[in-house]
């Protein structure tokens, strides 16, 4: 049983070369946040203490005040810069693989060399914004595969069907009679759906890319956006304004990859054991010229399930965990502070 200590988890960082506290790239701006507070609290007590020798002891209630205000803010910094360091030294794929959400080399999708790309192996990385950039990558990378090797492939298969027309060849007033044998390449009604379906999926991987693009910000957004909404709110005049930052910052820094690790992880193994490579390999095979009709039937069912999964993940996924994400952001910063909104931040930016 592993139990957390946040002061033997901080020696070991701090002990651990560039991957110590002050060089962490999460963890490393909360000192400044500490500096930041410790500093606005000799403000204060300075002010507490002059302030009878300048004749306005009524400012001695607004330090008091203050410096109570400021004190919660440093066990807050100290809550949150142990909860960042646990993040960052935690390794979440002991847990994930147990619940079979980890996609190794071991498992990669139909055994096709390099059809996942070199970040293929999850069971490498060492916190969740890898595990989760992992999956979203290999789970993107599998679409862009497929996509082109087998619906294009399939695509220009079934509309390359020959048709022979057999005919009779007379001419009126003329004693000769022969056979007219016509060969016609046509497509089968197949292709109009096997192309709609690889144009909406094309299109629809741009929310994939922008999810992977959020990702690569997330542990920056969690690093900066925490800190400072911690120390801004402090201040009565910004302290709306940090506990914004502070949602924003939990909510993309910490909701948002593990949502993305759960939901992809999962969706990564079910196409990783999905035999669309085997059916494919039936289809232009021996099995094709024994069994035609079983064998069209299975690569077709095999290609309409990677379909499926594909839409799933490429826009169901998508909505779903920004909704969650949104939702999260909008309650968690009405709560501590001024009101956000994610989605509407994010369709004005784009």
């Amino acid at each position: 049983m592993m139990i957390f200590d946040p002061i033997l988890m901080f020696a070991a960082t701090c002990s651990a070369g560039v991957g110590g506290l002050l060089c962490s790239p999460i963890t490393g701006w909360f000192p400044f946040a500490f500096l930041g507070a410790l500093a606005i609290m000799l403000i204060v007590g300075l002010i507490y203490g002059l302030a009878p020798m300048l004749g306005r002891s009524e400012m001695r209630t607004w330090a008091r005040l203050k410096i109570y205000e400021t004190a919660f803010s440093f066990l807050l910094i100290i809550i949150f810069s142990s909860f960042a360091l646990m993040i960052y030294t935690v390794n979440p794929v002991p847990l994930f693989s147990g619940l079979n959400l980890v996609p190794g080399a071991g498992n990669v999708a139909s055994g096709i060399p390099g059809a996942w790309g070199v970040a293929s192996d999850c069971t490498q990385v060492t916190d969740i914004y890898g595990l989760s950039e992992c999956d979203l990558f290999n789970f993107n990378n599998n679409i862009v595969y497929y996509l082109n090797n087998v619906v294009g492939g399939a695509t220009i298969l079934f509309s390359s069907i020959p048709t022979f027309t057999l005919g009779d060849q007379f001419t009126p007033g003329v004693s000769t009679f022969g056979l007219n044998l016509q060969l016609d390449i046509e497509p089968l009604p197949i292709v109009e759906f096997l192309e709609g379906s690889t144009l909406a999926i094309g299109s629809l991987i741009i929310l994939s890319q922008v999810q992977l693009l959020l990702l690569d910000a997330s542990m920056l957004i969690f690093a900066i956006l925490l800190p400072l909404g911690l120390l801004a709110r402090i201040f009565g005049v910004t302290r709306t304004f940090g506990g914004a930052m502070i949602a924003f910052a939990i909510g993309i820094g910490l909701v948002f990859p593990i949502m993305v690790a759960i939901m992809y992880g999962f969706l990564v193994q079910v196409l990783g054991a999905l035999a669309i490579q085997p059916a494919l390999n039936t289809i232009s095979g021996v099995a094709l010229l024994t069994d035609p009709t079983g064998s069209i039937i299975g690569f077709l069912s095999s290609i309409f399930e990677w379909l499926g999964l594909a839409l799933a993940g490429t826009l169901v996924l998508p909505l779903i965990t920004f909704t969650i994400v949104n939702t999260f952001i909008i309650d968690f910063s009405q709560a501590v502070g001024e009101r956000m909104d994610f989605l509407s931040l994010l369709t004005s930016v784009a």
